[in-house]
């Protein structure tokens, strides 16, 4: 049938193949699984059932962007948020989310200077070259699987996951 044989992971999770999710969630096990569901911040202490692989439990939607966003950027720790800045009537920002630290960032022309060095203090929850590996996985869903010619959105780089 359309299910069985051996196949990648990359197959499994562009063709959303859940049996193949579950049993590496088994081999892993579910407490491994649970460590990177509350690192990720999907949860605040995920219960290690086998049924939570495939998304049994309850979460919020900014909770699963929080966790998306780490694969996105990196393996680094994202925190969403609703407001990305706050400006007084004369254009003075007054309240930014953003927490990275760029000294010189606010030049008034271009001097020849070298390009500015933002600090970039956020948490690291994931290598960053499984990060890399998650996300061609992702692409490949779009590009090749469930997704395929659903997303239009022209030469764009876009990631996704279906199921």
């Amino acid at each position: 049938g359309e299910g069985g044989g051996a196949n990648t992971l990359r197959f499994a999770i562009e063709h959303s193949r859940n049996r193949m999710t579950v049993r590496l969630a088994n081999d892993l096990g579910m407490n491994v699984v649970a460590e990177y569901a509350n690192r990720f911040g999907i949860y605040d202490k995920m219960m290690p059932v086998l049924a939570m692989s495939l998304g049994s439990g309850e979460t919020t939607v900014l909770r699963m962007v929080s966790a998306y966003s780490v694969i996105a950027n990196g393996g680094k720790q994202i925190k969403p948020t609703l407001i990305d800045r706050i400006q007084d009537r004369y254009g003075k920002t007054i309240f930014k989310h953003e927490e990275r630290v760029c000294e010189a960032c606010n030049a008034s022309d271009w001097q020849n200077q070298e390009e500015p060095n933002v600090v970039d203090n956020r948490e690291t929850v994931l290598d960053p070259m499984t990060s890399y590996q998650i996300t061609s996985m992702m692409q490949g869903v779009i590009q090749r699987g469930t997704a395929a010619g659903k997303v239009q959105l022209g030469e764009r780089d876009v990631a996704g996951k279906t199921g």
